[in-house]
């Protein structure tokens, strides 16, 4: 990753977790965490990684309401 890219995926790392956390009110989200994000370096494309806790089915309810 260049610095532009790296900046960037923390920008929209950022403002990806305030958004969930404002936004998004769904009974089904559990603990979760954005872990990384990999930003193209043509900047058109980033990659988001989450990371969540819990029991297999909270686990699963949890990526189905974000995604």
């Amino acid at each position: 990753m260049t610095r532009r890219t790296d900046r960037l995926g923390h920008v929209i790392q950022r403002e990806l977790t305030e958004f969930v956390r404002r936004e998004i009110s769904d009974g089904r989200i559990g603990f979760w965490t954005l872990s990384r994000i990999e930003v193209t370096p043509d900047l058109s494309f980033a990659k988001v990684y989450i990371t969540v806790m819990g029991e297999e089915n909270e686990k699963r309810k949890t990526l189905d309401a974000l995604s």
